[in-house]
């Protein structure tokens, strides 16, 4: 990803709190934002069942914007263990930011229902602003 790609990001995200028990995301609504947790934690809810759970770091939203024929939400994404704080951007600015060969290398088939996301595809992101830093890396690269 580009320094500008980078920047654009940035400057695109909007904070959000969430109040512990709210859904971030419910299944079945038309997907409109990709989120990454700030601050918290989240639960992965499937047809009424506790699935997974996401941190800090973790992202989710992405898949119905990448793939372009899913536009529903596969699972609701609830807010657990008190209030969560995310980054969002809207669907219109993730398409300004992103094109498809950029959105199959950042986006690998990911789902947040399989447990591959918080094992396998874990992620640490740190986004700070001003300075227009995004950075991403592996939890295994803290090893």
């Amino acid at each position: 990803m580009s320094q500008e790609d980078r920047r654009k990001i940035v400057v695109a995200l909007k904070e959000e709190t969430i109040s512990e028990g709210e859904d971030i995301i419910r299944q079945g609504d038309v997907a409109d934002k990709f989120y990454i947790i700030k601050k918290g934690k989240a639960a992965v809810i499937l047809n009424g069942e506790k699935v997974n759970e996401l941190a800090e770091g973790e992202f989710f939203g992405e898949q119905g914007f990448v793939n372009k024929n899913v536009s529903k939400r596969k699972a609701s994404i609830r807010a657990i263990g008190g209030s969560v704080v995310l980054f969002a951007l809207s669907r219109d600015e993730f398409y300004k930011i992103f094109d498809e060969k950029q959105m199959r290398r950042l986006f690998p088939k990911r789902q947040a229902i399989s447990g591959a996301s918080s094992n396998m595809m874990k992620k640490q992101v740190t986004i700070s602003k001003p300075s227009n830093a995004v950075t991403t890396k592996t939890m295994d690269d803290k090893k």
